[in-house]
């Protein structure tokens, strides 16, 4: 017993290190979508520029304007586009939030791009979800899963992005005529 108690603690001692190197400490829940999205929390100054060393073109922040401002000003100095689209965590997020999310990462020009929230779990969450039915063709529920697995807790007011998610099938055909179709 006295062995295996040992060796537990070997193992929580290598994976405490293992995060103690994590390169991407200075972006909270990052994760690399697909070749075109990356996601993730609010990134302090370290963590722009180790997306500017990825190769991150852009940056879309769905925090309030009063929370980007300085996140702005850094990313068009290292060379990075900036978005902001205000996202609140107590309500649907509008069909044009919705759209010029989508219009924005699948501009060529603009990828890869990086999406965030303050701690790139809800709101994140609620787009990658548009992200993943929309482009992917994925099933509401299965991006609700996923989005789980980053820690979307829709509890409060957040239930109405858990609604969202699991509605976007409804709005599914919408969105890719406003997205896809030539204007």
């Amino acid at each position: 017993m006295k062995k295996l108690f040992i060796l537990l603690l070997f193992f929580c001692g290598c994976a405490y290190l293992g995060y103690l190197k994590d390169p991407f400490l200075d972006i909270p829940n990052f994760y690399k979508v697909d070749d075109i999205l990356y996601r993730g929390g609010q990134p302090n100054r370290k963590g722009m520029e180790k997306l500017k060393s990825l190769g991150i073109k852009t940056i879309i922040s769905l925090r309030g304007k009063d929370k980007t401002e300085e996140e702005e000003k850094l990313a068009k100095k290292l060379g990075m586009n900036f978005y902001n689209i205000p996202l609140s965590v107590y309500k649907k997020p509008a069909d044009e939030q919705v759209i010029k999310f989508l219009k924005i990462v699948l501009d060529k020009k603009n990828q890869p791009v990086f999406l965030h929230c303050e701690s790139g779990r809800d709101r994140t969450g609620a787009f990658i979800a548009v992200y993943r039915v929309i482009v992917y063709g994925w099933m509401p529920k299965e991006a609700y899963k996923e989005a789980k697995r980053f820690g979307f807790w829709p509890y409060k007011g957040e239930a109405k992005l858990k609604e969202f998610i699991l509605q976007l099938k409804d709005k599914k055909d919408f969105f890719e005529k406003e997205v896809f179709s030539e204007k």
